[in-house]
């Protein structure tokens, strides 16, 4: 089972901002894997990628 498949099952409400709140560090401009991402060139599709995710997360609130 994917990773957002299981996200379509309703998760514990107390994580989700906790998985919101992770993913936006990991986004942040001081992210070593942030800057990672960057480096590899492939960052605009890994951002995208965690928008997504940021955005079923928030809409299982």
């Amino acid at each position: 089972m994917s990773m957002l498949t299981k996200l379509m099952i309703k998760p514990n409400n107390l994580l989700i901002p906790r998985a919101l709140q992770a993913l936006d560090l990991l986004t942040t401009k001081d992210s070593e894997l942030d800057e990672l991402w960057q480096d590899l060139g492939e960052y605009t599709e890994w951002a995208a990628n965690i928008e997504q995710l940021k955005e079923l997360l928030q809409s299982k609130l």
